[in-house]
């Protein structure tokens, strides 16, 4: 197989890998505790969901500080690597059969669809929580994208894990499309509405 046809292979499968890596690290370490290190699950499950609610706090407040909305500076040389991992194991798994150029052309490129996704997630995310009317705010998938984090917000730690691409959250029976109840929801032009039909 050649190097360019294992990229783009790579490419493709590895979105949904990144979906799941996601998934895992926001339910499992920004939602719970790991006792021998809590300062991600303090810093969003303690602070950032405290200040940002499902209501009018969706959206960053005057003089409030713009950086509990992303994740430590330094977070993206720990995530990186860690999201890199699968790739790798699959890599490592398959050398054999596909030889050691592909194999490093797949971690390679999975460790540049991570950062890739991270960016998209902390870009995102900022912009959901801080809107200024950007262009992209303003298209049908950030809507959508909005109020499917929005439900997050409202069922804290229990559904739609997801920020850039809910593959993983409709995969493990977390995707909630609308409110199982009613709810001061945060209205404006770049969010859905996500109340029970």
């Amino acid at each position: 197989m050649s190097l360019l046809l294992t990229a783009i292979i790579t490419l493709i499968i590895g979105f949904p890998i990144a979906s799941i890596v996601e998934w895992c690290l926001h339910k499992y370490v920004l939602h719970q505790r790991i006792s021998w290190y809590s300062r991600p699950y303090h810093a969003h499950a303690e602070v950032h969901h405290s200040v940002f609610g499902p209501d009018a706090t969706y959206h960053l407040q005057p003089g409030q500080d713009k950086w509990i909305i992303t994740m430590a500076w330094w977070s993206v040389f720990a995530l990186v690597p860690l999201g890199t991992v699968p790739f790798a194991l699959c890599a490592l798994s398959i050398a054999w059969l596909v030889g050691w150029p592909e194999a490093w052309m797949i971690i390679l490129t999975g460790a540049l669809v991570i950062a890739l996704y991270y960016g998209a997630y902390e870009r995102l995310h900022y912009c959901m929580h801080a809107p200024k009317g950007r262009w992209f705010e303003r298209t049908w998938l950030f809507r959508w994208l909005n109020g499917h984090h929005l439900l997050h917000h409202q069922h804290e730690g229990g559904a739609n894990y997801c920020v850039v691409f809910p593959f993983a959250d409709l995969t493990f029976g977390t995707w909630l499309k609308r409110a199982t109840c009613a709810f001061a929801q945060v209205r404006g032009p770049f969010i859905r509405d996500v109340q029970p039909v």
